[in-house]
C-alpha cells in the first residue's frame, strides 16, 4: 500500500515537472459559446462515436496595436499550449463558418500576454496525460480546446485516432505566413487562403522531377493490365507534350517542331552531347548502378551513359574474379550486401530476363564457406564476427575441432581450435555471365555504352562563386576550389579520334583498380585542403589457378579459406577447383604488379604446400589453367570508398572493393541509385564508407580478405 502511494506521488511530481517546463505564458482564448459544450464532447468519446469528416477551422484572429509594432514589442518567443475544440469540427459547417470572428487587441491581452513577448513565432505542443504528443512550429497562434481523455481504456484507441485526424488537419492551418504589413496575424482558414502554405510544399522526400515531367511508376507483369496501359499512354502523352514545347522554344527547331522533336540536335552522333549520369567503368559496379537507375526511372530522356575502356576492361576483376559469395565479414554492411546479392542471384533469371528470351544462367553453385582459427586471438575474433553475422541475418555455424573432424574427415584439423561454416546464401557464380546479363538488360532499358577512354574533366565556374585574381602562391588553389565539374573529355577508341566533351550532371567513377588515376585528373590528391586527400585505391595483381584433383571428394568439399590466406573453391562438379591466395600487406608489397604474367612458382612455393598440409588428397593434382587480374585494393583500410567527393559534390566514387566487388555490386548499385534519385540512402545506409573517414583518418578495416 505504501509502495502504491509512493508511485502515485512520484508520477504526480513528474507530471507537475513536465507541466512547469511547458507552462502556458498565453492562456487559452476561447469563445463563451464553446465553453459549455466541452463536457458534452468529452462524454462523446466514451460512446466510441467520433467524426470522420473534419471541416475547416473556426476562424478567429488576434490583432495587435500599431504602437506595439512600432516599439518593436513583437520580438521574442513564447510557448503556447495548443488545445483542440471538438465543437469547432462539428458537422454544422455553415454555422461554424458564419460565426462571428472574435477579435482581441493587445490591450485586451495584457493580462494574458507579456508586453515584450507578443505573437511572432509560436512553438506549440500538444500534451496528453503529461506527455508530449506532437511538436510543431507555427507562425500564428491557434488556441482550441481539447476534450479530456476518456476514462475507459476501450475508448482510448478511438480517442487517439481522432487526435491523429485532427492534428493532420490542423497541420495545414498552422503552416501560414504573416502578412507583409506585420500588423495582423490571422488564423482563419478562409481568410488566409492567399497566404496559406500547402502541406505538400514542406514535403520531406526529395522526389526527382526531371524538367516539368513527373515520373510514373513502372508496373511489373501480374499487376492491373488496364491501369498499366493507362499509365503508359499518359506517360507518352506527357513526354510528347513536353518535347513539343521545348522544340518550339528552340530557334533551330521551331520551323518544324514536330519533325525536330528530339531533345538535342547532336543525339544522332556516336557520342551524346550531354547525359544526366555519366558512369566511368563498365564493370559490375558501373553496370549495376546504371541498371538500378533505369529500373527506377525509365524515361528515355533520362540518359545514363557508361564509358568503358576495352584495354582495361579485359583486366578488371569483374571479368577475372573467382565468383565467390560469402556472408562472413566483420562489417555489418558487408553482411547485408552479400545477403541481398545471394537472394537476388537466386532469381536472376527472372530479374534479368529480356522479353520472351531464355532466362540467363549465371551458374550459381551453392557452397558453404569455412574459415578456421588456430590461435586464441583468432578464436576471439571469429566469435566476435560470428555475433555480427548472425545479428544481420546470416546463418553461420561455429564448429569445434571434434565437430569439424566428424563433418569433414578428409581435412586435417590438428592445429585448428575453431571453425565457422556458412549454412545458406553462400556459393560461387560465373561473374562473366552475370555481367553479360546485366549489360544486355541495360541496353533494353536505354543505357548507352561508349567505348572510350577518359582523358580529363571539363570544369566550370561554381554557381555563386566570385572570380579570383591575384599572384599569391595560393591563388591557383583558390581558383580550383571554385571549380565545378561539368563533364568529362572522352576519346573514342577508334583511329584518329580526338577527345570530345560529354556534359553530365553527375559523374560516377566506378573504374575499379584505375579509379585512383581518374581521381588525379580532377587534382584529387594533388592540391591543398580537401584536394590534398587522395583516393587510396591502387591496382593489385591476383593470380588464380584451376586444378584437377581426382582424389578429393568434391561433393563434400567446402569453400575453404585457410588462416594463411590460401583458398580453394569448387568450380564445377567434376573435381575441378580454383585455388589462390589472399596475401597480407608484406607479401603484397613484394609482388610485381606491373604486369599480369602468371608465376607458377608462386603456386608451387606458397599455395600448394599449404593446400596439401590441410587436405592431403590435393597431393595428386594437375594444373589445368591459370590467369591473373587486377583488384581495386584500398591501401588505407581495405574497405570500399562509396560516396561523393567533399569538394566536387557531383563527382561520386565507387571503388576499393578488393575481392568483394562482384558480390557487393548489386547492393551498392541499388543503394547508390537511390541516393542519386532520392537524395539519400533508402534500402541500405552506406554513409560510413564515404570520404569523410579518409579526411579524419578513421579506418574501417575489414578483417576478412
Amino acid at each position: 500500500m505504501v509502495q502504491v502511494i509512493l508511485d502515485q506521488n512520484r508520477k504526480q511530481r513528474e507530471n507537475e515537472k513536465q507541466n512547469n517546463e511547458f507552462k502556458v505564458l498565453c492562456q487559452t482564448i476561447q469563445m463563451e459559446s464553446e465553453t459549455k459544450r466541452n463536457e458534452q464532447t468529452a462524454d462523446n468519446f466514451e460512446s466510441n462515436s467520433y467524426p470522420t469528416n473534419l471541416p475547416q477551422l473556426n476562424p478567429f484572429r488576434i490583432v495587435h496595436s500599431n504602437n506595439d509594432l512600432e516599439n518593436d514589442k513583437c520580438g521574442g518567443k513564447f510557448k503556447c499550449e495548443r488545445k483542440f475544440t471538438f465543437s469547432s469540427f462539428e458537422s454544422e459547417v455553415s454555422n461554424t463558418i458564419n460565426r462571428e470572428v472574435l477579435i482581441k487587441s493587445s490591450d485586451q491581452l495584457k493580462e494574458h500576454l507579456p508586453n515584450e513577448r507578443v505573437i511572432r513565432e509560436v512553438h506549440s505542443a500538444v500534451r496528453l496525460n503529461g506527455k508530449i504528443f506532437e511538436k510543431s512550429n507555427a507562425s500564428a497562434l491557434v488556441v482550441l480546446n481539447l476534450p479530456e481523455p476518456p476514462k475507459k481504456e476501450s475508448a482510448l484507441p478511438n480517442y487517439m485516432e481522432y487526435l491523429n485526424v485532427l492534428t493532420h488537419n490542423l497541420r495545414r492551418v498552422l503552416l501560414v505566413r504573416e502578412m507583409w504589413t506585420a500588423k495582423n496575424i490571422l488564423t482563419g482558414f478562409h481568410q488566409l487562403s492567399l497566404f496559406r502554405v500547402n502541406a505538400t510544399f514542406f514535403h520531406t522526400t526529395s522526389l526527382t522531377r526531371w524538367q516539368n515531367f513527373e515520373n510514373e511508376r513502372h508496373f511489373e507483369p501480374g499487376e492491373d493490365v488496364l491501369k498499366r496501359m493507362w499509365y503508359a499512354l499518359k506517360y507518352d502523352v506527357k513526354r510528347w507534350k513536353r518535347r513539343w514545347k521545348e522544340a518550339r522554344m528552340d530557334p533551330y527547331q521551331r520551323n518544324n517542331a514536330i519533325a525536330h522533336i528530339k531533345r538535342h540536335t547532336m543525339d544522332l552522333e556516336l557520342f551524346p552531347f550531354e547525359t544526366q549520369v555519366l558512369i566511368i567503368g563498365g564493370g559490375l559496379i558501373g553496370s549495376s548502378v546504371a541498371y538500378w537507375l533505369k529500373q527506377a526511372f525509365r524515361d528515355e530522356d533520362y540518359k545514363v551513359t557508361v564509358v568503358e575502356n576495352n584495354d582495361k576492361f579485359a583486366q578488371c576483376a569483374s571479368m577475372l574474379t573467382c565468383g565467390g559469395i560469402s556472408q562472413q565479414f566483420s562489417v555489418p554492411e558487408h553482411v547485408t550486401m552479400s545477403a541481398f546479392a545471394a537472394e537476388y542471384l537466386r532469381h536472376a533469371g527472372e530479374h534479368l530476363r529480356i522479353l520472351d528470351n531464355d532466362p540467363p544462367d549465371i551458374n550459381f553453385l551453392p557452397m558453404g564457406f569455412m574459415y578456421l582459427a588456430r590461435t586464441p586471438e583468432e578464436v576471439d575474433r571469429l566469435k566476435r564476427n560470428w555475433k555480427v553475422q548472425t545479428r544481420n541475418g546470416a546463418r553461420i555455424d561455429l564448429l569445434n575441432r571434434n565437430k569439424l573432424c566428424a563433418k569433414f574427415p578428409f581435412i586435417n584439423f590438428d592445429d585448428v581450435l575453431l571453425g565457422s561454416y556458412g549454412l545458406e546464401n553462400e556459393g560461387t557464380i560465373d561473374s562473366w555471365q552475370l555481367l553479360s546479363a546485366i549489360r544486355e538488360k541495360n541496353l533494353t532499358l536505354g543505357v548507352q555504352y561508349l567505348k572510350g577512354e577518359v582523358e580529363g574533366f571539363y570544369f566550370g565556374q561554381r554557381y555563386g562563386a566570385t572570380e579570383i585574381y591575384g599572384i599569391a602562391d595560393d591563388a591557383d588553389e583558390a581558383v580550383w576550389r571554385n571549380k565545378h565539374i561539368r563533364g568529362a573529355f572522352i576519346r573514342p577508341q577508334m583511329t584518329d579520334a580526338s577527345a570530345r566533351i560529354v556534359r553530365s550532371n553527375h559523374i560516377v567513377v566506378a573504374a575499379g583498380a584505375w579509379s585512383g588515376r581518374i581521381a588525379e585528373m580532377a587534382r584529387i590528391g594533388k592540391g591543398q585542403d580537401l584536394l590534398a586527400v587522395k583516393i587510396p585505391v591502387v591496382a593489385r595483381k591476383r593470380m588464380m589457378f584451376v586444378v584437377h584433383a581426382p582424389d578429393v571428394p568434391a561433393l563434400d568439399m567446402p569453400a575453404l579459406v585457410d588462416p594463411s590466406g590460401v583458398y580453394c573453391l569448387l568450380e564445377e562438379v567434376g573435381n575441378t577447383f580454383i585455388c589462390g591466395k589472399i596475401p597480407n600487406k608484406e607479401e603484397d608489397e613484394k609482388m610485381d604488379h606491373s604486369n599480369l604474367e602468371v608465376d607458377y612458382n608462386y603456386f608451387y612455393n606458397d599455395i600448394w604446400p599449404t593446400l596439401v598440409k590441410r587436405i592431403p588428397a590435393f597431393r595428386n593434382l594437375k594444373i589445368k589453367n591459370a590467369w591473373a587480374g587486377y583488384e581495386d585494393v584500398n591501401t588505407f583500410d581495405n574497405s570500399p570508398v562509396i560516396g561523393e567527393h567533399l569538394l566536387y559534390q557531383n563527382l561520386h566514387f565507387l571503388c576499393g572493393f578488393g575481392n568483394r566487388g562482384m558480390q557487393h555490386s548489386l547492393a551498392v548499385g541499388r543503394s547508390y541509385a537511390e541516393k542519386l534519385l532520392e537524395g539519400a540512402y533508402v534500402s541500405l545506409n552506406l554513409r560510413k564508407f564515404d570520404m569523410r573517414r579518409l579526411v579524419k583518418m578513421e579506418k574501417l578495416e575489414e578483417e576478412y580478405g
